[in-house]
């Protein structure tokens, strides 16, 4: 298991990230590059130690963006983790996680 790498983002939770930095920055300018910054640390920190998030479906587990309204959730596989989705943790659900697999 891949516990020292960061989670591989697909490409849906990659577009996901884009909007919103791309709407945070928007709002304010150098706030896009903040919240990149506490995406990467939480990456990390999955990657760190990917079994210690909330197992929110059979297989998939949700970790919390700091300072931001974002959610990661991520699947742990034998060769890496993967991020498929990257949702506003408002509205977050891992219905989609489990419904399109």
């Amino acid at each position: 298991m891949a516990k020292s790498k960061p989670p591989v983002l697909l490409p849906a939770a990659k577009r996901d990230v884009k909007k919103a930095y791309q709407w945070y920055e928007e709002q304010k300018s150098g706030l896009g590059n903040v919240f990149l910054e506490r995406v990467e640390e939480c990456l990390r920190t999955i990657g760190r130690s990917p079994k210690a998030f909330q197992l929110v479906a059979e297989d998939a587990r949700r970790a919390i963006v700091k300072q931001f309204p974002y959610v990661v959730f991520y699947r742990i596989e034998a060769k890496a983790i993967y991020s498929r989705d990257f949702e506003d943790g408002r509205r977050a659900s891992c219905n989609a996680w489990t419904r399109d697999r």
